[in-house]
């Protein structure tokens, strides 16, 4: 097969024509044997002074020459580079990387520099880092640095509540529609309380055990409260009958109650329970403050060698069977233990009954049950 005439042009490394001072001939070709970058000489100029051939038609890519149509006319210029020596703004380029490894759109300023996936993965790392943005172990007031993140409070008393204030708009002026987070993660609770001018509505009370309340803000100076967690503990109450020596010769007669077990009860700020009159012993009875659901529990011991009866009551006065309703009856011989769940209105009372049909004198007190748990009533808060 007839082969033409074979040409060979001048060619070299990039590096070894950088630094040549040799000069092409006007139209001699020179070629680049590591990039395939193509110069026409002049005559004149070295090689490092002489535009590259075809510039704005092919594009050195990975040691070849590619044509420009495949990139959709895209020129070198618009290409990103390793490290350019200037960031500043330059037309004509679509993006640009700067010295720092950021990256910046065409003509923009260095304070407009495109957020890299590397930078936007730091930054929602920092963004989840500051989720919690404080803990309070004392009475604190929320801010505007608060706003989506959670604020811990953590106490372990079971007889008062950190106080967690609401501000104002005027004091810390907050976007309505805001969300704060307030988490118990102690043994001890937290309740929410307005500033002067500040109306909270639903849920106001944190109970312990990383019990969760969401504040979203309604309106300038309305917030309200939902629960997101209910917390480990509910509201409690428990008392004890520890004296020994209470008898009765009449029929039935009201435990007396004369200590508040502190370890098994929460009832901060006497929140959910109260005690009316003088005291227990006074009263035998236990109020409830808020409307709910509630279990009521009596455990009662005797050793009045007859059939006895223990009755859960809702009692009107103390110490008075007078307008009492019985809420639940057992029978028993030495123990008894038993339970009902009720819905109870703000400030019903209750209290236990006990009594015999015949026999001995009855008894109901500490002497009888034994150390571990006396003759007891225990009243728990279940739900709204």
């Amino acid at each position: 097969m007839a082969v033409g005439t074979r040409m060979q042009q001048r060619r070299a490394t990039a590096a070894t024509w950088d630094t040549s001072g040799y000069v092409l001939a006007a139209g001699e070709l020179g070629v680049t044997t590591d990039t395939g970058i193509i110069k026409v000489g002049d005559g004149v100029n070295a090689w490092s002074a002489l535009p590259i051939a075809f510039e704005d038609q092919y594009l050195p890519l990975l040691g070849t020459a590619a044509n420009s149509d495949l990139l959709g006319g895209v020129s070198v210029s618009s290409l990103v580079k390793v490290a350019d020596t200037s960031v500043s703004a330059t037309g004509n380029k679509y993006v640009q990387r700067t010295a720092d490894g950021g990256v910046k759109g065409t003509d923009a300023n260095e304070n407009d520099e495109l957020t890299s996936l590397q930078q936007m993965n730091a930054a929602i790392t920092t963004s989840v880092q500051t989720l919690i943005s404080r803990t309070l172990t004392a009475a604190g007031t929320l801010a505007a640095t608060d706003i989506n993140k959670t604020v811990y409070v953590n106490q372990a008393s079971l007889t008062t509540q950190v106080v967690v204030t609401v501000p104002t708009n005027a004091t810390a002026a907050m976007p309505v529609g805001s969300r704060i987070d307030i988490c118990a993660v102690g043994a001890g609770g937290a309740k929410l309380s307005g500033a002067a001018g500040v109306t909270l509505y639903g849920k106001v009370n944190v109970m312990p055990g990383y019990g969760v309340i969401r504040l979203y803000k309604i309106n300038p100076d309305e917030w309200v409260g939902i629960e997101v967690s209910k917390g480990t503990r509910n509201p409690r109450m428990k008392v004890a009958c520890t004296v020994a020596g209470q008898s009765f010769g009449s029929a039935y007669a009201f435990v007396q109650y004369d200590t508040v077990v502190t370890a098994d009860s929460y009832n901060p700020d006497n929140e959910w329970f109260s005690i009316p009159g003088t005291g227990l012993s006074t009263a035998r009875r236990l109020i409830c403050n808020k409307d709910g659901e509630y279990t009521l529990q009596a455990n009662v011991a005797t050793t009045a060698g007859s059939v006895m009866y223990a009755r859960i009551a809702r009692m009107t006065a103390d110490n008075s069977t007078t307008g009492m309703e019985i809420k639940s009856v057992q029978s028993f011989t030495a123990v008894a233990s038993l339970s009902i769940t009720r819905r109870v209105a703000a400030g019903q009372s209750f209290g236990v009954h006990v009594g015999f049909v015949s026999g001995a004198t009855g008894k109901a007190d500490g002497e009888y049950s034994g150390a571990a748990d006396p003759n007891s009533f225990i009243i728990t808060r279940i739900g709204d």
